[in-house]
């Protein structure tokens, strides 16, 4: 199953998309809501999870891209639904606070075991190397890294 995005979103984007203008959403949104309302639109939760027709559609309702362009081609409406997808970047603090560069440091460093890297050569500066090449790493530097991991995290492993 592919992403999921908030059911609002469709008629944002689409009349965004086609420069119509703001009031035209009021009607679409009220057919989507319709839709899903009838079951015509499969509805899901944040995580992807099948949740059961209601008459009460919120906010926490979110559909997924590919059934909502075929109900609006089926439906002849000009419209199609392509949702952007935002990233939003954490500061490193963040990240450690959460466990996720601890986390991060702990698979680098059980990958680089794996391959037979002898341990004195498995540091902080080897470490954040590897973490800076990771794709949703790459735009912190692997100095910056380096100053905020902590070696005891995998010594102790």
């Amino acid at each position: 199953m592919s992403k999921v995005f908030p059911w609002y979103s469709v008629s944002e984007s689409v009349i965004e998309a086609s420069s119509e203008d703001v009031l035209s959403r009021a009607p679409l949104n009220k057919k989507l809501t319709d839709a899903m309302k009838a079951g015509t639109l499969k509805i899901y939760d944040k995580n992807v999870a099948l949740l059961p027709q209601t008459a009460d559609i919120d906010h926490s309702h979110y559909l997924n891209p590919i059934e909502v362009n075929k109900w609006l081609s089926l439906n002849d409406f000009p419209y199609h639904w392509k949702p952007v997808v935002k990233l939003t970047r954490q500061t490193l603090n963040d990240r450690k606070l959460s466990g996720e560069l601890k986390e991060a440091a702990l698979l680098v460093v059980n990958s680089l075991r794996a391959d037979g890297t002898p341990a004195h050569q498995i540091n902080k500066c080897s470490v954040s190397k590897k973490i800076a090449n990771m794709a949703a790493w790459s735009y912190l530097s692997a100095s910056t890294i380096e100053r905020s991991i902590e070696a005891e995290w995998w010594r102790k492993a």
